[in-house]
């Protein structure tokens, strides 16, 4: 039964899932979507365990923060982690199409434009004008703070609104911390099992990856076929690199941190973390893998707890760097030259959007682009229908780097255990 477990949750085994769906969806489009419903019951199954898990991690670790003599101390560590790891995600996007974008010739762009019409029915072309004129937007729709503030927590948890779940954690962490008795012991106790069962669920959950995997993947490409990958190709070279940029940089702070830990230990370490961000393609379920991974490397288990829903959940580190790389994708299909200045709206444009995005998943996350191709006043709703068509693989490299570098930020913020000689 052991070697069956370690064989499951082998790399390889994950990686021969990814590949094998990909051949099914290929040549079996239409048996490979019929099981679509696989992906989606392992999906829910994760949904199911992963909100009660934060609200208990999160409680556990505003609790423990307020007990630390230095909770002010890393309460500013933790705002400057987020701002600057916000900017360098944003500028690893910039850098990453400047360095490698190329020309859009007119064949690219009408391969486009007929995918386009494919799938939108000739609703909207690329031959958009830069300066359309825009109909004059109404805004009836509710203020801004509701995506913020939790009414009703039971509600929240419900839909999934993991954001608001998030700021009524801080806000009944922040007063259940101020208590002093017998009954604060006891709460903790709770909270602390709740953990624990969840982390056995997911590690449960862990052994059937690969039969999920293997249906998500064939059912996408059964559905779209691999002809629109090739035709954005680029986009999807460009995003793989941002990516690979996130976990370079986030391995070397990690291994800043970690003084006397080998790459392979640290590599090691984060293993299932990494696997279970590209195969569930959710933050959330990375959770427990990111705190276990965090406290085998030497950090300090209250501030890990913390450190890690909180920063997985508001710091998305991940978008950020697709919404970059998604903008200057787009102005290079229309063929517009960008200035500085508007590089530099690119790139703290790309910010603002990550931070909208906060909570958000799927189609959600990939229109939030719009955002800042509205300050460039670039038409987009064309290429926003081509970029939902490939956004399971892109939602993939999207939330490795997201994951990943939020545990360096968890690394950088967070100290390292008393214990450590």
């Amino acid at each position: 039964m052991n070697m069956l477990k370690k064989i499951l949750t082998n790399p390889f085994t994950i990686l021969s899932a990814i590949l094998a769906g990909v051949a099914f969806g290929f040549y079996f489009p239409t048996e490979s979507i019929e099981f679509e419903d696989v992906g989606l019951i392992y999906l829910s199954l994760l949904k199911v365990v992963v909100l009660p898990f934060l609200l208990a991690t999160i409680l556990v670790g505003i609790i423990s923060l307020l007990q630390k003599d230095d909770a002010a101390g890393m309460i500013k560590r933790i705002i400057f982690g987020f701002m600057l790891s916000m900017v360098l995600a944003s500028a690893v996007g910039v850098g990453t199409v400047m360095l490698t974008s190329s020309d859009m010739t007119p064949e690219k762009q009408a391969k486009m434009g007929s995918l386009v019409t494919d799938r939108d029915q000739g609703t909207v072309d690329l031959e958009i004008a830069l300066h359309k004129d825009k109909e004059e937007k109404k805004d009836d729709g509710p203020s801004i703070y509701t995506k913020f503030i939790p009414e009703n927590i039971f509600q929240s948890l419900n839909t999934g609104e993991s954001l608001k779940v998030v700021v009524f954690c801080l806000i009944f962490g922040i007063a259940l911390g101020q208590l002093k008795n017998e009954g604060m012991t006891i709460i903790v106790s709770a909270l602390q099992a709740i953990q624990n069962a969840s982390i056995s669920i997911f590690k449960f959950l862990n052994y059937f990856l690969p039969f999920a995997l293997l249906a998500m993947i064939s059912s996408q490409v059964g559905k779209v076929g691999l002809s629109i990958f090739e035709t954005l190709l680029e986009f999807i070279i460009q995003q793989a690199l941002g990516g690979l940029a996130i976990l370079i940089i986030a391995t070397i702070v990690i291994a800043l941190r970690c003084r006397g830990t080998s790459i392979f230990s640290i590599l090691l370490a984060v293993k299932d973390t990494i696997i279970v961000a590209i195969s569930s393609r959710s933050s959330l379920a990375c959770i427990p893998y990111a705190q276990e991974a965090l406290t085998k490397l030497k950090f300090d288990r209250g501030s890990v707890e913390l450190m890690v829903p909180l920063s997985f959940t508001v710091n998305r580190v991940g978008s950020i760097t697709y919404y970059a790389i998604a903008t200057l994708f787009i102005a290079n299909i229309y063929g517009i030259s960008l200035t500085w200045i508007a590089l530099l709206m690119v790139l703290f444009g790309a910010i603002l959007a990550g931070v909208a995005s906060a909570g958000t998943t799927g189609v959600l996350t990939v229109a939030t682009v719009s955002i800042v191709c509205d300050l460039l006043q670039l038409p987009h709703e064309a290429i926003i229908v081509l970029l939902i068509a490939v956004d399971p693989i892109m939602d993939m490299i999207r939330t490795a780097s997201h994951v990943y570098g939020n545990v360096a930020v968890t690394a950088f913020v967070c100290d390292r255990e008393k214990t450590e000689t």
